[in-house]
């Protein structure tokens, strides 16, 4: 079973399918459609980058920004080569090629804000902890969240790495506080390095809500 097909099976479909990071075309908003044809998509995408070349063609509503704990502007880093927007530390940028940049910052609850049901997709480079503080509201009617998550420490797996990223039982413990449960992990289908053996590299963690 894929992630789709077990997101499907125990999630129904929702008001608001809400996008973290699509990063690419024929990305999760694509899927969408096909499999909640009814759902409002809406994306959120905070490298300039992948923003530009999404905006004409993504399925839905799509914003500039990044998602944070708060409404206004943070400083954070554009990767190189993945172009992913990380919040991190200054040695980012002499480490891993990053550049530095300032953008606007929104919260979960201001953007599900009019809407009933959510269904919330995040790939948002360990920023997981800082999203769902600026969500307490929508968690209350989210019918699910699937999360890139590392089961462990991303210091363990990088040593170079200098960026806040959370890990899965950090993430877990704050969603239990919401009632909202994680029903299992499969290794993400972009990553072909790791020892899954040993769940060292990151999977998407699938999380349903009381009210799914």
């Amino acid at each position: 079973m894929n992630q789709w097909e077990r997101i499907v099976d125990n999630v129904p479909e929702p008001d608001l399918f809400l996008d973290l990071g699509p990063g690419k075309r024929d990305s999760e908003a694509w899927r969408v459609q096909e499999l909640w044809p009814n759902a409002k998509i809406l994306g959120v995408e905070a490298c300039d980058k992948r923003y530009n070349g999404l905006k004409s063609v993504y399925p839905g509503d799509l914003l500039y920004a990044a998602v944070d704990e708060s409404e206004g502007e943070a400083e954070g880093y554009i990767g190189g080569r993945h172009g992913m927007f990380k919040f991190g530390l200054e040695k980012e940028v002499k480490v891993n090629n990053h550049r530095k940049v300032s953008i606007r910052t929104t919260t979960v609850d201001i953007l599900c804000g009019g809407h009933g049901s959510v269904f919330i997709w995040a790939d948002i480079e360990g920023a997981e902890l800082r999203m769902l503080k600026g969500a307490t509201n929508t968690l209350e009617r989210v019918l699910g969240l699937n999360l890139e998550l590392f089961p462990q420490s991303a210091h363990k797996i990088w040593p170079s790495y200098t960026g806040e990223r959370c890990t899965a039982d950090q993430v877990i413990a704050c969603l239990d506080e919401h009632d909202i449960k994680c029903i299992g992990s499969l290794p993400h289908p972009d990553m072909v390095y790791g020892d899954w053996e040993n769940k060292n590299w990151f999977h998407d963690f699938l999380f349903v809500g009381k009210n799914a």
